[in-house]
C-alpha cells in the first residue's frame, strides 16, 4: 500500500494522542473519531505503515528538543544569576565592603552561591575511613625503643 496524505494525517493525529498519555487502544478510538477513519482501518495504518517505529523516532526527537531547550535555560538562568552575584560582590569590593551584607555569614551566602554557579565546591569534608591512622605517641615511642635495643 502506498502511503497517501490521509495515512500522514491519520498519524499525525495518533502521534498527538499517544503524546498526551493516551494508551494505543485509546489514541487509535480518539484518532477514528477526529480523522473519520475507522478503528480498523487506522490500525491497518499502523501497521502498514510501521507507526510504532516512527512514535519513537518522534518521540526521540522531541525528547532531545526538550533537553536541549532545558539546557539553554538552566544555562541563561545560571547566566544570569552568577552575574547578579559578581555585581554584588564587585559592589562590596567597590563600596570597601560597605553595602547590605550585614554579617559574615550574608557575605558567605554570596560567595557560596557563586561558587556553586560555577560548579565548585563551597565545603571542605574530611573523608576518613574507620581506622584511624595516627599513631599513638606512647606506642611509637615504646616502638622505637624496642629498635634501639
Amino acid at each position: 500500500m502506498k502511503e497517501l496524505q490521509r495515512h500522514i494525517d491519520a498519524f499525525e493525529i495518533y502521534f498527538k494522542k499517544k503524546q498526551e498519555g493516551n494508551d494505543t487502544a485509546k489514541a487509535i478510538s480518539l484518532s477514528s473519531l477526529e480523522c473519520g477513519f475507522s478503528e480498523t482501518s487506522l490500525y491497518t495504518w499502523k501497521k502498514e505503515f510501521d507507526w510504532d517505529g516512527r512514535e519513537a523516532i518522534r518521540a526521540a526527537e522531541i525528547n532531545k528538543k526538550v533537553e536541549e531547550k532545558t539546557d539553554s535555560t538552566i544555562i541563561e538562568n545560571k547566566t544570569k544569576y552568577l552575574s547578579f552575584y559578581h555585581k554584588l560582590l564587585d559592589k562590596l569590593i567597590k563600596d570597601g565592603f560597605n553595602i547590605d551584607i550585614k554579617s559574615p555569614r550574608d557575605l558567605d551566602l554570596v560567595v557560596k552561591g557563586a561558587l556553586l554557579l560555577q560548579g565548585e565546591y563551597t565545603e571542605h569534608t574530611k573523608i576518613t575511613d574507620e581506622h584511624d591512622h595516627t599513631f599513638d605517641k606512647d606506642l611509637q615511642n615504646k616502638i622505637l625503643e624496642e629498635e634501639l635495643d
